[in-house]
């Protein structure tokens, strides 16, 4: 959300994060509160946001949220706004596909923001008709087709020529990585100079666990020199630029963005990206900007990838229809506008 308050001029923004959160704050409107332990808002996560808005001296006109709430969390933020005097904005990146939903869970804001045409239509379905849609955004001039990548390949030992897949996403919640390794194999064997790089993040002990799994696998596969595993990346526009395609093979969306930012960025960079056909994701898909395939269908996987890393004339294109896309719907500098004049319309 940083980029996001960067762009927003007219108001001071107080944003709460992580402890793990190392952005440097660079604008003097922005104060980073580094509240959580954790950068997924869990139970402690709560408590710690609900002591905080309940007992904060600071003076805030409007609370904007930017997570799905339960319909406790939803009494105490409403608690918090009444104590001071603000006005709330609920924005849901997601939805759970199982639960029921009821609009109580939604009623405490005064403006209600869905990320995705797909969150939104479930959202009226349940009664939150004043619900509207503001597409996430991206910093098109921090990813770009120009960022340096030298640094970076030199790090990994990445020739300028090798062809990269990149998945940057998480093991445990998304089912990602049994259709990893599906594939893998199969397009190493038939381009013999690919590399594959893993950008996941180790939030839980279940992600651990697993990634010992993988390294395994990988060892008795004889492909752990073809796979690197990065687990913190911190120059992630070299590291999407570096990439030739990206791929997000989602079993499942619980938890995560409708519409992830790994993607945009990726699209942003004039990256090509090859997803599974899950309902949201094909909101990215306004132009010939990569492939949508069944999770399962790994031959299809394995052909798909196999000609982009071959066809680099394909890739280029994809990859400018792809930053084209991101410059006409999901332009962080249109999405803060989009917000700065919501905050208007409720305060």
């Amino acid at each position: 959300m940083y980029s996001l308050s960067a762009f927003i001029r007219d108001y001071r923004v107080f944003l709460l994060t992580s402890r793990q959160n190392t952005q440097e704050v660079k604008c003097p409107n922005i104060e980073m509160i580094r509240l959580y332990r954790r950068s997924d808002l869990d139970a402690c996560g709560k408590m710690r946001l609900a002591f905080w808005l309940l007992t904060a001296r600071r003076k805030i006109d409007l609370i904007h949220a930017f997570f799905t709430p339960r319909r406790l969390t939803a009494a105490v933020l409403k608690a918090a706004a009444r104590r001071h005097g603000a006005r709330f904005v609920q924005t849901i990146p997601t939805l759970p596909d199982q639960e029921k939903l009821s609009y109580r869970s939604f009623s405490h804001a005064e403006a209600l923001v869905a990320m995705s045409d797909h969150t939104l239509g479930r959202l009226r379905r349940i009664g939150c008709e004043r619900a509207r849609r503001i597409y996430p955004g991206v910093d098109i001039d921090r990813f770009s087709p120009h960022v340096e990548t030298d640094s970076l390949r030199g790090q990994l030992g990445i020739a300028r020529n090798c062809p990269v897949v990149l998945y940057a996403g998480e093991y445990s919640r998304l089912g990602s990585f049994y259709n990893l390794l599906s594939w893998v194999p199969e397009v190493a064997r038939h381009v013999p100079d690919a590399k594959f790089i893993f950008a996941v993040r180790i939030k839980r002990r279940r992600d651990q666990q697993i990634e010992n799994r993988v390294k395994r696998l990988l060892r008795d596969k004889r492909l752990s020199e073809k796979v690197i595993l990065l687990n913190f990346v911190r120059d992630m526009p070299a590291l999407h630029r570096l990439a030739t395609v990206h791929v997000f093979p989602v079993d499942r969306m619980s938890g995560k963005f409708d519409l992830p930012m790994v993607l945009l960025e990726a699209m942003a960079s004039g990256r090509p990206i090859v997803t599974s056909d899950n309902v949201p994701l094909g909101e990215l898909f306004r132009g010939d900007i990569g492939f949508q395939i069944p999770y399962k269908d790994i031959c299809r996987w394995r052909d798909v990838l196999v000609r982009l890393l071959r066809d680099e004339v394909q890739c280029r294109q994809m990859g400018d229809e792809g930053r084209r896309v991101v410059k006409g719907w999901f332009d962080i500098k249109a999405v803060a506008k989009e917000y700065e004049a919501l905050y208007k319309e409720v305060i």
